[in-house]
């Protein structure tokens, strides 16, 4: 069996948290270079829900790259959803926005995505 396609076959929804920066751009760009990004490429986004929640340092989040793929992510899959990071102590040590959002915050949007389906 084909491991990316018989992995979204299994499963109704897609989350990944954290997202970091290099998957964020390499889903943007259409590459797929390991498992997870061979699922994210492969997955039905018409019927089935994603949520992404992007963590990263703030530079990198605050970055016109990394917006510029959000963007674009959002254009060309309209039903995809995003959480954004919180802003608190990063793990490089520095304080600003690009944190893992709350774990419930994605959980609501999981839930939220979820139910939009019925």
């Amino acid at each position: 069996p084909v491991k990316h396609i018989e992995l979204r076959e299994k499963y109704d929804m897609l989350v990944v948290a954290p997202m970091s920066a290099n998957t964020l751009g390499k889903m943007a760009s259409g590459i797929c270079d390991n498992l997870l990004t061979s699922i994210l490429l492969a997955w039905k986004y018409k019927e089935k829900p994603a949520v992404l929640a992007p963590a990263m340092n703030t530079e990198m989040w605050e970055s016109p790259i990394t917006q510029a793929n959000l963007k674009r992510i959002q254009i060309l899959l309209p039903n995809i959803t995003i959480v954004q990071p919180q802003e608190k102590m990063l793990a490089c040590g520095t304080m600003g926005n690009g944190a893992l959002a709350n774990i419930n915050d994605i959980v609501e949007a999981s839930v939220t995505a979820y139910m939009k389906t019925f």
